[in-house]
């Protein structure tokens, strides 16, 4: 799976609507202000994926790490993994054995925790629906009809506005489109705002230098080395 799925999730709240009422800009400041005042941000993510409606029971996709320490990230889920730092960024893709090398990377990465564009964003969505609290967790469902995900459910943690669930629908499957997927759900488990290793954030356990000029380390000698001048984060 592309891109680091969860990653996106994460930040699935930057597609919100906000609605009409200002309830709903008030709840949902208060959960972009978590994610943004958390200098240093660690969370376990499990995903389960449902072929059909009848699936009573989620199949595990895959389990993954969040990592996050000022403006320093990392990432791993289903072999793809990404670190930034301050000067460069590496993404390891196990499945192609490639690693891109994003050199000039200060001031390119983008903080996945970043909520700067929210207010456009959020404009694309067709209505929020407040289903209350229950068990702790605020519930909102946002729709898009025109979307290839027509339906997220949202659960966040009243006590610390992180979010801790999402939950996928996708559209119907027509002759241009086939999602294989009914939906999917996205739980983030274990979320601490302690400080975090910084091991995580280094790539020196991938490549060292000659010159300058990035190398694989021996541990990466199948891999295939690709060298970017400047980090570009995906498409959302």
């Amino acid at each position: 799976m592309k891109n680091c799925l969860y990653i996106i999730a994460l930040l699935i709240i930057a597609q919100f609507s906000f609605g009409q009422k200002k309830y709903y800009g008030q709840n949902f400041s208060l959960i972009s202000k978590a994610y943004s005042d958390a200098k240093n941000f660690s969370s376990e993510v499990m995903v389960y994926s449902y072929k059909d409606r009848d699936q009573q029971k989620g199949d595990l996709l895959g389990v993954g790490i969040i990592r996050k320490s000022e403006k320093k990230y990392y990432s791993r889920f289903l072999g793809e993994v990404l670190i930034a730092n301050d000067h460069c960024a590496v993404m390891i893709d196990s499945l192609d054995r490639q690693i891109t090398y994003f050199g000039e990377a200060r001031g390119q990465i983008r903080d996945p925790f970043s909520m700067d564009k929210i207010d456009s964003l959020m404009r694309r969505q067709d209505s929020v629906v407040d289903k209350g609290i229950q068990d702790g967790l605020q519930h909102y469902v946002f729709y898009n009809r025109k979307g290839v995900i027509v339906r997220v459910d949202m659960y966040v943690n009243v006590k610390d506005n992180f979010i801790k669930r999402l939950t996928y629908y996708y559209g119907t499957a027509n002759k241009n489109e086939n999602y294989d997927m009914y939906k999917m759900d996205i739980f983030y488990n274990n979320i601490r705002l302690d400080k975090v290793n910084d091991s995580y954030f280094s790539e020196k356990g991938v490549v060292s230098y000659k010159n300058g000029t990035p190398y694989l380390q021996n541990a990466y000698h199948s891999y295939k080395l690709k060298i970017a001048d400047k980090y570009q984060p995906p498409k959302q």
